[in-house]
């Protein structure tokens, strides 16, 4: 499909909130170690809502914002968009979703939910984690942020969501919790019956390491099918696949390890990431550089688009403390020469 996939990409920070944010800053938050001025978190909290420099980039080039949102991370659709797509609504945000999956109330409600009467007034307050929201629709459960990517994987209808060709140019953006946990699908993408979900942060690694490497299997066979269908939309697109953090054991499992206390293979494992690049070919030399990371991705793009040679940032990641107060450790490429 005219991609190249880049080796060595990292992070800027382990987890969404602290990395995604750096995408479309394009800049780095943070210089040095300790507290966290509660206006940067404003400033971040604003970047998820589109108020960006990525975005009045775009707007400068008379781009169109086209969001696939809704699904509950930090915000919803914020009206500064010109086309919004979205799931179904659910006063729960993310984070709220991964505070239940650790705890014992989603188990709680799943059985309450087998009541009739009860499930009937779950649904009302959309928190039903047994609920079918269309009957004639393979909807997933109302409960989950990840409930739009789940009906395009298992519906397979990915171009449903796709703007005319008419509405170009425009910049697609959609953050994809997909493979997040919870664990709900095979290797195959046949989802697993709510009831069946295995446990996404078991302290047993073979078993973790199993399902969650089915889920990923699963989400490599979806994105390469999105690919497909936007290349056959429209050859000339210009495409980033860019994951935001990486994964490992000890950061999730039950008995999980501070992140004060992460070895280095540990912090590797969080901070390396996915990044693939559709460029038109004589952008191609924009691709060489050994500090690929979010900070730098729009400036590439931007980039090519201008036809100039962008300034490639030094790589950087911040660690934040569990609770987001405070910088823990700051990371770069010398890290990791171990």
């Amino acid at each position: 499909f005219g991609f190249t996939t880049l080796k060595n990409v990292k992070a800027n920070a382990a987890v969404s909130y602290s990395s995604i944010p750096h995408f479309f800053s394009m800049d780095y938050f943070f210089k040095d170690v300790g507290p966290i001025k509660s206006s940067v978190n404003v400033e971040m909290k604003n970047l998820f809502k589109g108020h960006s420099p990525v975005i009045a980039e775009f707007r400068k080039r008379n781009y169109k914002f086209v969001r696939v949102d809704g699904e509950g991370h930090i915000s919803g659709c914020t009206g500064i968009e010109d086309i919004c797509i979205k799931g179904k609504d659910s006063f729960l945000n993310n984070q709220d979703i991964m505070f239940l999956e650790r705890s014992f109330l989603m188990k709680i409600l799943y059985r309450m939910s087998k009541s009739q009467s009860f499930g009937k007034f779950l649904t009302v307050l959309k928190i039903n984690p047994d609920n079918n929201i269309n009957k004639n629709e393979k909807y997933m459960h109302d409960v989950y942020d990840l409930q739009l990517t789940d009906s395009l994987i298992v519906n397979d209808n990915f171009e449903k969501i796709l703007p005319e060709i008419s509405e170009s140019p425009y910049f697609y953006f959609w953050w994809m919790p997909f493979p997040h946990m919870p664990i709900r699908f095979n290797s195959d993408c046949s989802l697993i019956k709510r009831e069946m979900w295995p446990d996404p942060y078991d302290d047993n690694f073979s078993t973790w390491s199993k399902i969650y490497t089915n889920q990923n299997k699963c989400a490599e066979k979806f994105i390469l099918s999105i690919v497909k269908k936007i290349v056959d939309y429209d050859k000339d697109s210009i495409i980033l696949i860019h994951s935001d953090h990486g994964m490992d054991h000890d950061a999730v499992k039950h008995t999980a390890t501070d992140r004060e206390n992460l070895s280095v293979k540990n912090l590797n494992n969080l901070l390396n990431v996915f990044a693939s690049y559709k460029l038109p070919k004589k952008c191609d030399s924009l691709l060489d550089s050994e500090n690929h990371s979010p900070v730098n991705a729009f400036r590439i793009i931007f980039g090519c688009l201008d036809d100039k040679k962008p300034e490639i940032l030094e790589y950087r990641a911040f660690l934040m403390d569990s609770e987001y107060k405070n910088i823990i450790k700051i990371i770069d490429n010398d890290f990791f020469d171990y």
